[in-house]
């Protein structure tokens, strides 16, 4: 019997094939381990919780962006409760978990989202280690281990559709464009591996060993068909010369 959580992730799969995907593979190497104050109020991917979705206000057509610009000045009063002011609120943030116990096997990640092709953007995705968000951002002492593989991402969107024509438009920064996302987490099996495609795989064997028989057998027996039938021409051709 198929599973919610499987069902669940064959939509995303539908709606990633009908829509757009930016994907960002990363090696978890151990890094300096920084306790930020504020990060307990951002999402975290981990397993079992390793999908999210998300409403991402994009930034207006033209903005000029790259995936290396610094953090957003107020960058600790970032929230994601919705009863609380956000700053920055062109920027999701999100704490990848890839410290985990179930995960401390895995050395290269892969972080996804999709989004609806109707929803003509840029993506900007950064992971950053913990001491490399910001030097000025206040830190925490330190109770947790010197090293970590935890990691941070940063996704950022810019509007690149064709505005439709206005007796007065409006400016473009004066257009909310709420653009619904889906971010998925996922280690790479053997290096190049997503953990979902793996059940897929497991599926595909049988598969292939069944079309495989099947497919032998079917050649086995059409050959034996057109051996008879060479036959059969053989002593109708023999029958005309005598």
């Amino acid at each position: 019997m198929i599973s919610s959580s499987s069902l669940f992730l064959l939509f995303v799969y539908v709606i990633s094939a009908l829509g757009n995907t930016e994907i960002v593979n990363f090696i978890a190497t151990e890094e300096k381990n920084v306790d930020l104050a504020f990060v307990p109020n951002w999402p975290v991917l981990r397993p079992g919780e390793s999908l999210l979705r998300w409403n991402v206000t994009a930034l207006p057509l033209g903005t000029m962006i790259s995936k290396d610009s610094p953090p957003c000045a107020d960058l600790e009063s970032w929230n994601s409760r919705p009863d609380a002011p956000t700053a920055c609120p062109n920027q999701l943030w999100v704490v990848l978990e890839t410290d985990h116990n179930d995960w401390k096997s895995f050395s290269k990640f892969t972080l996804r989202l999709s989004w609806a092709a109707f929803h003509p953007v840029d993506v900007y995705m950064k992971i950053s280690d913990p001491a490399t968000i910001s030097s000025s951002i206040p830190a925490l002492p330190h109770q947790q281990p010197q090293k970590t593989r935890r990691k941070y991402a940063r996704i950022q969107l810019v509007f690149t559709g064709v505005l439709t024509p206005r007796a007065r438009p409006p400016p473009p920064e004066a257009i909310t464009r709420i653009i619904p996302i889906f971010l998925k987490l996922e280690p790479l099996y053997f290096g190049v591996l997503p953990e979902s495609i793996i059940p897929v795989i497991w599926l595909m064997i049988p598969v292939v060993i069944i079309g495989t028989v099947a497919a032998s057998k079917a050649n086995k027996y059409f050959q034996g068909v057109v051996e008879e039938a060479k036959k059969e021409l053989a002593a109708m051709k023999a029958q005309k010369v005598d």
